[in-house]
């Protein structure tokens, strides 16, 4: 069977399971849905597997780590169903790639690891430039479009683990940052076989007006601090520091810090020049887009002018429950983005 066929059985699969799924109580509405994981902590013990430390040096002189796992069998702290770890070691290692404000150690990145050794994938976890675990090493922040820290990453990992067959999962903005890379061609030099991204914000300009409605004044109070966290304990200068201290809101961020720092001048221009959204239909494999039609960040309308042909590498799905990043439904403990990841690399990788 052929990979676009194979990659279209598994979406309709995925959109019929995951259209029929319902929220795990308590967490029923949407935004209980999104913080479910800062109001509950999930112990996820990464100990149990083997970890290589990687050190990446970015092409400034900036660093960062990056943790890699066998697929060996073990325990975990979230079984995989009865056959899905029969085959160990597949020779296709995911690269996972936090959020905003997230890490290596994030909660969604660790849950993934967790399933995706278990159903016999090598594991990747990263940091991005500047995120909290790495703020010693950096003397710049990123953004939602530095593909070339993408590029440096992938080379640093290929460097240490030899050439192989990549996958990439970007979570939340590290979704963005994958589908953007991927349409820009940015990552051309190495063998990707299968992307996925989780609650993407493929389109920057509608998730920042969405974020600063008046309804996600919380959301925005934590944005911020982390996008400032980010300036102040890196090593910027101090007039990008008071710029920093200064900014009341996001938006405001990213007009007097994020754009002009990178060349972008304003924020209007930064969120149009890096947005995922105009390139997906440059994504030449196989690219799963998972969103939720009630994610508090990203309006669903948004993902509207992007809509794929039936065909076409690079498919959004939009299911009806999952909040930004939650995805708690009946039935499992772990997040169903956790399976999603499974089936999906599994077929597209087979």
């Amino acid at each position: 069977m052929s990979g676009q066929k194979l990659a279209a059985e598994c979406i309709a699969s995925l959109r019929a399971d995951l259209t029929a799924a319902k929220p795990r109580f308590p967490w029923l509405a949407a935004d209980l849905q999104t913080l479910r994981n800062t109001l509950v902590t999930p112990h996820i013990d990464m100990s149990v597997y083997g970890e290589q430390v990687i050190p990446i040096r970015f092409r400034d002189g900036d660093e960062t780590l990056c943790y890699a796992h066998a697929a060996i069998p073990g325990p975990t702290s979230t079984p995989a169903p009865a056959g899905d770890a029969a085959a160990f070691h597949k020779d296709c290692s995911i690269i996972i790639i936090h959020g905003l404000g997230g890490d290596a150690r994030g909660s969604a990145v660790r849950y993934l690891t967790a399933r995706l050794l278990a159903s016999g994938f090598p594991a990747v976890r990263i940091n991005l430039r500047g995120a909290p675990a790495v703020y010693h090493l950096a003397s710049s922040i990123g953004h939602a479009g530095k593909t070339a820290d993408l590029y440096d990453i992938l080379s640093g990992l290929q460097a240490s683990l030899g050439r192989r067959r990549w996958g990439l999962i970007g979570i939340s903005l590290g979704g963005n940052l994958t589908a953007k890379a991927l349409g820009d061609g940015a990552l051309s030099d190495f063998d990707i076989v299968a992307a996925m991204t989780i609650c993407a914000p493929l389109d920057m300009q509608a998730a920042s007006d969405r974020i600063l409605e008046p309804r996600n004044w919380l959301y925005e109070k934590y944005l911020l601090r982390d996008l400032k966290n980010a300036v102040l304990r890196t090593a910027m200068g101090e007039a990008w520091k008071a710029k920093a201290r200064g900014a009341r809101t996001v938006y405001q961020f990213d007009d007097t810090v994020t754009g002009p720092f990178h060349g972008y001048g304003t924020a209007a221009n930064y969120y149009g020049r890096v947005s995922a959204g105009p390139v997906l239909k440059k994504i030449s494999i196989p690219t799963l887009l998972l969103a939720a039609a009630n994610d508090p960040w990203i309006p669903a309308e948004s993902f509207n002018p992007y809509a794929s042909a039936a065909n076409a590498p690079a498919q959004i799905l939009v299911t009806p429950h999952g909040g930004h990043v939650g995805y708690h439904f009946t039935g499992t403990k772990e997040p169903a983005y956790c399976s999603v990841a499974a089936r999906w690399f599994t077929a597209v990788t087979s």
